[in-house]
């Protein structure tokens, strides 16, 4: 049953694939129509949560249900890139809340075997997604995501949407501020050499981080380096108009300079 439904989550984030940007992609799946094949495939809490509309009747979005497709885009990218992970520390949860401590220290141990973040201290919230630990849960001065941010691998097309519009909302900044932005709600895998690589392949950050062309000078022409009298080859320049004075009236006078090429 598991992995039929990681198969359907793999069709569905095929989908998604099409989409260039992260606002757009949440549009989509808030517009999805209730018989729809898309929607069949959505997790089953996030298509309940989903709100679904049709092109006759389109109505403003609202902040909450943004949110939410958030959060079922996101479900999607975990749960295709981390479903051992989600197996075991839904069995956590479980074993928690049935208070079997000895049993939950065992499947502790074996998820740091397979797991390749259990160091960040990963639990599931009441949404369903992977979410960094800590020591912040008990703050009332700072939202969920900055408390405890989702976990995203950091090989995704989702994730790549995610740092392109935070690097954006930043102004093309550098990679430690674009980080900065991101660790506010995000906690991408190795997330330090993704963003790097992608402002390398910023066009934007290339125009404007490019280095100035130098030109390499021509060689001295035959003239200035062949030993010959004064004034042999001159060159000439020839400037103004500028004004003096003539008795009452301005006139105007030019320049001529000869200068010798040789000495």
């Amino acid at each position: 049953m598991h992995s039929l439904y990681v198969e359907e989550n793999t069709d569905l984030l095929k989908r998604l694939t099409h989409f260039s940007e992260w606002h757009r992609m949440k549009n989509w799946i808030l517009r999805l129509k209730p018989n729809s094949d898309e929607r069949a495939l959505l997790p089953k809490d996030g298509a309940d949560k989903v709100r679904c509309t049709t092109n006759a009747k389109r109505k403003p979005l609202r902040v909450e249900e943004l949110d939410r497709a958030e959060k079922t885009i996101l479900k999607l990218a975990q749960s295709g890139a981390f479903p051992k992970e989600i197996e075991a520390l839904q069995k956590v949860r479980r074993v928690d809340c049935e208070s079997d401590c000895q049993f939950a220290k065992a499947i502790k141990s074996e998820m740091k075997k397979s797991s390749t973040f259990d160091h960040l201290d990963p639990f599931l919230d009441w949404d369903g997604l992977v979410r960094v630990g800590g020591r912040l849960s008990k703050s009332e001065e700072f939202s969920e995501g900055f408390k405890h941010p989702v976990i995203l691998p950091k090989k995704s097309f989702i994730v790549y949407l995610i740092i392109h519009e935070a690097h954006t909302k930043v102004v093309h900044a550098g990679r430690g501020i674009t980080l900065g932005e991101l660790r506010s709600q995000y906690w991408i895998l190795n997330a330090n050499s993704v963003v790097r690589h992608f402002i390398s392949k910023c066009v934007v950050c290339c125009h404007l981080c490019g280095t100035t062309g130098e030109q390499k000078m021509a060689d001295l022409p035959k003239e200035r380096i062949t030993p010959s009298p004064p004034f042999t080859y001159s060159g000439v320049e020839y400037f103004g108009p500028f004004y003096i004075k003539q008795g009452q009236k301005d006139v105007k006078c030019y320049g001529v300079l000869f200068t010798c090429l040789a000495s």
